[in-house]
């Protein structure tokens, strides 16, 4: 068994971004592009924090990899100092697994770590959680999706479930029910002076950085949260720009013109239109015990009810949800963790 430390930029990083298909699996979401970009000193990222690759090979061939990091505008809580382990691809091999992470959590340790979470891949707008359950389910873009063996890896290493996340395929009867109920509920009790207008897909980016602080203040209580740049936001979600569409994105303002909230769905593809993903959605503290997110929903999920398509109720924390009135969910994914 042996371990190499891989430094960002150097030549040798490239072994890291070739595991994937050494093993044959898939990249959890994460386009080969799009992730040499993320692990790349140009990320804005590393202006912030720091970390390292690791892979494993085993018998002369590369069994696994991890990524190490810490980042330092991570929202800390408890006293911990949380690092991160993320990119986490392996070969069904326990001892692969445990060595990867061992070497991972010793170089967090000597940065002062006490409890390490994952996988995160940097932080949780780059990527994170792993897939518990609903494997037989078609994925969908934005999911987390590995191997079912993943969760047994980790925790047989030594890993506990942190917290978890559900996703629920929703069929058109439903969605239509709950814009309905949507409806119905923001017509009872309207809020004066709030305006929804749906957002301008074409001008993605300048759109993301009119969000950028709403989305900062509407996030800042979320697991993970880190107080990322405006340019690390825009990177987080421009490159669902082929995917969205004006009449699934809709934004919240009140009458001083003050973004209070934002919601967003998209299609599973720029042209095969199977599913609608509804993905995120943020609201202000201020107007989050009121009828602004039934106003801020209404024109998504009629939309949605209008197309006749079934729906991805996509990674809600753990919790009361709407979704809940359709059953259990039919993913799960967690994120796990680990005391040093």
């Amino acid at each position: 068994m042996k371990i190499q430390q891989l430094n960002l930029g150097a030549e040798e990083f490239g072994v890291f971004h070739q595991v994937p298909e050494v093993l044959g699996l898939d990249r959890n979401s994460v386009p080969l592009d799009l992730e040499r970009a993320q692990l790349s000193l140009g990320n804005p990222f590393f202006k912030h924090a720091e970390g390292y690759g690791f892979v494993c090979e085993k018998e002369g061939k590369l069994s696994g990899r991890v990524f190490a990091s810490l980042d330092q505008n991570l929202h800390q809580h408890d006293g911990q100092l949380v690092g991160h382990v993320g990119y986490f691809t392996c070969a069904e091999d326990t001892a692969s697994a445990q060595a990867l992470l061992r070497a991972a959590e010793e170089w967090l340790k000597g940065k002062g770590v006490t409890h390490v979470h994952g996988p995160v891949n940097l932080n949780i707008f780059t990527g994170y959680r792993v897939q518990m359950s609903g494997f037989d389910t078609t994925p969908f873009p934005g999911e987390p999706r590995n191997p079912e063996y993943y969760g047994k890896l980790l925790e047989e290493a030594g890993y506990d479930v942190l917290t978890t996340w559900s996703s629920w395929d929703l069929p058109p009867d439903f969605v239509k029910s709950s814009a309905e109920y949507f409806k119905k509920s923001a017509d009872q009790s309207p809020l004066p002076g709030l305006t929804i207008r749906k957002g301008d897909v074409s001008q993605l980016s300048t759109e993301l950085q009119q969000l950028y602080q709403p989305a900062m203040e509407a996030f800042a209580q979320n697991y993970g949260f880190s107080q990322i740049s405006q340019d690390e936001f825009l990177s987080a979600f421009i490159h669902l720009q082929p995917l969205m569409e004006a009449e699934l994105f809709h934004i919240l303002s009140d009458d001083n013109g003050k973004i209070g909230g934002f919601i967003f769905g998209y299609k599973d593809a720029p042209t095969d239109h199977i599913r609608i993903i509804f993905h995120t959605v943020g609201l202000l503290e201020k107007w989050r015990a009121t009828p602004a997110l039934y106003e801020l929903a209404v024109p998504l999920w009629e939309t949605a009810a209008a197309t006749g398509l079934p729906v991805i109720g996509a990674l809600a924390k753990e919790g009361k949800t709407t979704y809940d009135r359709l059953g259990l969910p039919s993913r799960t994914y967690s994120v796990f963790t680990r005391a040093l």
